[in-house]
């Protein structure tokens, strides 16, 4: 959603320096949807994105309302509901797939995020598909 905003905002030419901070949020965007299944961390993206970790935090939180660790969460969170549907994999590969480190960890913000364990999540929304 965020990316979608910015890919389809036109900037004026005498506004360089807003376009050059949407192309940085851009591909800071790419790498975290490309990379969000490693261990990253806001440094990791300033990075590549050749900024500085401070300006970098105040860019990433300017332009989505957020902090970056929460982003990376809920993008977490989002793929893993769709593995959860798609996949018989079980509780654990779906954590590691997405970038968890701890099973526990996932199972806890899964349920912060969605209300439902992983496991009751993926009960009622397969059979209601079915």
């Amino acid at each position: 959603e965020v990316y979608r905003q910015f890919s389809t905002q036109t900037v004026r030419p005498s506004d360089s320096k807003s376009a050059a901070q949407i192309q940085r949020l851009k591909n800071a965007l790419n790498f975290i949807y490309e990379h969000y299944n490693e261990p990253i961390s806001m440094s990791d993206v300033a990075q590549f994105c050749n900024v500085n970790y401070t300006y970098f935090c105040r860019l990433f939180r300017q332009y989505t309302n957020r902090k970056f660790s929460d982003y990376l969460l809920d993008y977490r969170i989002k793929k893993a509901r769709i593995f959860l549907l798609k996949s018989s994999s079980s509780i654990l590969d779906v954590s590691m797939k997405c970038g968890f480190d701890s099973v526990s960890y996932f199972i806890r913000k899964f349920r912060e995020s969605t209300g439902l364990t992983p496991k009751k999540f993926r009960e009622r929304y397969t059979k209601s598909e079915a």
